[in-house]
This record gives C-alpha cells, sequence and structure tokens, in this order.
C-alpha cells in the first residue's frame, strides 16, 4: 500500500487516474479486482476512510510530540480530545488511549515539595 500512500501525498485526485492506479496496485499485489457495483463502492470507502484515519493519526502524532516537548494544559487537553476520539472511531485501541492520557498526564503533575519540618 505503499504506492497508494506515496500518490496520495502528491495529492492527484483525478478520478480516471485513479482508476489507472486501483487497478496497478490491486495487480501489484495479486489482489482481485472488484467486480460488483457494490464490491467497487466498498473499495472506494475503504480508501476514503484510510486517508482520513492517516490524516487523524498523522495529527495525533503531531499533536503528542509537541505537547511532550512543551507540556502546558492547553497542549495536553488538545491531545487528549483528540485521542479520545480517535479511540470512539477505532483508529487507535482504547488502551492505547489510556497509555497516551496517563503519560501525558505525568508530565503535567509537578513534583512535591517535602514539607519542611519545623522543630
Amino acid at each position: 500500500m505503499l504506492v497508494w500512500r506515496l500518490l496520495r501525498r502528491l495529492k492527484l485526485f483525478c478520478k480516471r487516474f485513479w482508476t489507472m492506479v486501483a487497478v496497478y496496485s490491486i495487480a501489484c499485489y495479486n489482489l482481485p479486482m472488484p467486480v460488483t457495483k457494490s464490491a467497487k463502492k466498498k473499495l472506494r470507502k475503504d480508501r476514503k476512510r484510510e486517508d482520513r484515519n492517516d490524516r487523524v493519526y498523522s495529527l495525533l502524532k503531531r499533536l503528542i510530540k509537541k505537547a511532550k516537548k512543551h507540556p502546558s494544559e492547553k497542549a495536553v487537553r488538545e491531545v487528549v480530545a483528540l485521542a479520545d476520539k480517535a479511540g470512539r472511531h477505532h483508529i487507535i485501541h482504547k488502551n492505547k488511549v489510556a497509555r497516551i492520557k496517563s503519560s501525558l498526564a505525568k508530565l503535567l503533575k509537578k513534583p512535591k515539595k517535602p514539607a519542611s519540618k519545623k522543630s
């Protein structure tokens, strides 16, 4: 599927071009071409979903990186909101969402100063 990702990045969305690419990429991987109308529609929908999921996942990774580099409550809130949404839509696993939230929460916690003993 590397061919798809490279071509998507070039933003070549011509319908005829995508048909040629579909035939080529499916032929390369020895996958059967969809024959029925519903199978063709499913292939189109799967491509769109894959695009959308890739965009969400890459945005999430960028935001996590930014939040870890400069931890602030606003940045962490953004990441948590996007991670929850990605988990709800099954883009990432719910346990991974929990791990992300936990690691970012640790960054926000400030170390407690030891209580001074008055004698």
